[in-house]
């Protein structure tokens, strides 16, 4: 058995026909991924295209229970190949993130195999702390506030994704 994660969206964001809508449902479907942390997370695409989940927060003081609260991963970056199955029938789609938000979605005629994680973040903001427009420009602000080395990497993967994947466009 191997490790994924689950990631949920809804049906009206992603390229279906009417006869896979009766299949699926309409609504919040749930998929698998293994383009994520491979952790049996949780995470959600909301109806704007950000990418969010729950994550630990750091004990204070004399607190040792784990105290968990909903983020969003502000500058998620790369794809995510999620899929389910209904009655033999695969349902696999490709979904772009740029600067946090889904930039595109494809449908695939086929699961990919993925081995390895291919959306990356290093800003997890607790929902209750968003400032009401999180744009690319405060995005930029947050990660000038990284270190170098935590800069240099983010700025290596984006590069590398950009080259990888200069344009999905018709697949």
């Amino acid at each position: 058995m191997s490790f994924y994660d689950n990631i949920r969206i809804d049906s009206a964001q992603l390229p279906l026909t009417p006869a896979d809508v009766e299949r699926l449902g309409a609504g919040v479907i749930m998929f698998q991924t293994k383009s994520l942390e491979d952790k049996y997370g949780v995470y959600n695409i909301t109806s704007e295209g950000y990418l969010e989940t729950v994550a630990a927060m750091s004990a204070k003081g004399w607190e040792s229970k784990t105290r968990w609260h909903e983020v969003r991963l502000v500058d998620a970056h790369g794809y995510i190949v999620f899929y389910t199955v209904v009655d033999d029938h695969w349902f696999c789609f490709k979904a772009r993130f740029r600067e946090g938000r889904m930039t595109e979605v494809f449908r695939l005629g086929h699961r990919p195999e993925v081995h390895s994680r291919t959306c990356t973040w290093e800003l997890e903001i607790p929902l209750d702390e968003l400032k009401s427009a999180y744009d690319a420009e405060v995005i930029r602000h947050e990660l000038s506030q990284l270190d170098a080395r935590e800069r240099a990497h983010v700025e290596t993967e984006l590069a590398d994704f950009e080259q990888q994947f200069p344009n999905e466009e018709g697949q």
